[in-house]
């Protein structure tokens, strides 16, 4: 007899992670040191919802995404951008000059703020 659909019952522990003199520290649920990443130059670090992805920004608006061991599977941002976080599914990140940008884990654009109504360039738009 065949048992379909068990999950893994072990519950997994929860990380957490400092930024500390540029390296990014990955530690457990009880503050233990796990393993340190980055060479210097991080400026923050988040971890998603279940610990499994961990977005990194550099002091030069670098943004990668790395999983919990820490390899980099994806450069997200190359430049410019001041911050990143997790929204859910997708990534929030902010831009040097304010600007704010959506994007997917994968880095495809998911939306851009549009400029104000002020701004707008269309001659068929309202004064």
């Amino acid at each position: 007899m065949a048992v379909i659909g068990v999950e893994n019952t072990r519950l997994k522990k929860m990380k957490n992670v400092r930024v500390k003199n540029g390296k990014v520290e990955l530690r457990d649920e009880r503050d233990v040191l796990i393993r340190k990443l980055g060479n210097g130059t991080n400026v923050s670090a988040e971890l998603n919802s279940d610990g499994s992805l961990l977005l990194m920004t550099t002091i030069w608006g670098r943004v990668e995404l790395r999983n919990d061991i820490g390899s980099i599977l994806k450069t997200i941002v190359f430049r410019r951008a001041r911050s990143a976080n997790f929204l859910g599914n997708n990534i929030l990140i902010t831009r040097n000059n304010g600007k704010s940008e959506l994007r997917k884990v994968d880095g495809t654009l998911v939306k851009q703020p549009e400029t104000s109504a002020g701004n707008s360039c269309d001659p068929s738009s309202p004064a």
